[in-house]
């Protein structure tokens, strides 16, 4: 039973004013469903992050505000390579990488399909890109896969993103 007194509505428990009708509030933990993404803290330092990136990892990546009408504001990648600082200025497709910026190789996901979310990796090369323009949240793994792992072929090249999952790298700065 829920209590609407003003405590109560602030989460203040302990100074119920209906505790003899409701009796008294008390904590409980509620486990995720099964197969649920575990609510993981993005991590702050672009230092830590990059030493965390391994081959094989699925990330988010914030696009341009120009951009968001292509697949929305977060575009997946797979990234190909370890974090590593760029050794001297380089112009990499368009775009002019200072020297000492960390960055990784990786190939881009396209969304082709919006409900369920489905993605297949795009063909090609690996692309560097700026690890600080990733949303720093480990753990995002496609459907029937697992965090930090290559996501699972399959016969189609589709895979899948849980709505949950999409969300919570929405949700993250």
């Amino acid at each position: 039973m829920f209590c609407a007194c003003p405590p109560c509505t602030l989460l203040d428990f302990d100074h119920c004013e209906r505790t003899a009708q409701v009796g008294r509030m008390r904590p409980v933990t509620v486990p995720l469903p099964r197969g649920a993404p575990s609510r993981i803290a993005q991590i702050a330092s672009l230092e830590e992050w990059a030493a965390l990136l391994k081959p094989g990892w699925v990330v988010g990546v914030r696009v341009a505000s120009d951009e968001l009408r292509i697949e929305g504001p977060v575009w997946l990648r797979l990234i190909d390579s370890e974090a590593f600082e760029m050794p001297e200025d380089m112009v990499h497709s368009s775009d002019t990488i200072p020297a000492g910026w960390i960055v990784v190789r990786g190939r881009w996901y396209e969304q082709v399909q919006l409900r369920p979310r489905g993605y297949r990796l795009q063909k090609g090369e690996s692309r560097l890109i700026l690890v600080d323009t990733m949303i720093r949240r480990p753990g995002i793994h496609f459907n029937g896969g697992a965090p930090g792992k290559a996501p699972r072929e399959t016969k189609s090249g589709l895979q899948i993103l849980h709505e949950d999952r999409y969300n919570l790298l929405n949700e993250s700065k």
